[in-house]
C-alpha cells in the first residue's frame, strides 16, 4: 500500500535534484535502483551533466567531442553533390 507521500509525488510530479523545477514523472528516466524506480534528475538535467561528463574525459584524455549535429552537418555537405548526380528517379522508366 503506497503511503499519502508516495500518492502526492505521483498525482504531481517530482522536483528535479538539478534545476529544482517541479516536473512531471514522464520527465524522469528509469532508475531501478531507487526505491520508485525514477531517476533524482531529470532528462533533460540527465542529459547536460552526461555532456560535461563526456567533456571532461575527453579533456583529460587529450580528445575533441564532435557533437553529432556537426558531425550530420558535414556528413550532409559531403554527399550532397554525389547524391544531386546521381538522382536514380529521373533514369527509371516510367512503366515501373
Amino acid at each position: 500500500m503506497a503511503t499519502r507521500g508516495e500518492e502526492d509525488i505521483a498525482r504531481t510530479g517530482r522536483r528535479c535534484g538539478g534545476c529544482k523545477v517541479r516536473k512531471p514523472l514522464t520527465d524522469f528516466t528509469g532508475d531501478r535502483s531507487k526505491k520508485d524506480g525514477l531517476s533524482v534528475y531529470c532528462k533533460a538535467c540527465m542529459s547536460e551533466h552526461n555532456r560535461r561528463a563526456a567533456e571532461r574525459r575527453a579533456a583529460r584524455d587529450g580528445r575533441t567531442i564532435k557533437h553529432r549535429a556537426t558531425v550530420t552537418a558535414q556528413i550532409a555537405a559531403e554527399y550532397r553533390p554525389f547524391i544531386a548526380g546521381n538522382d536514380t528517379k529521373k533514369d527509371e522508366p516510367e512503366g515501373k
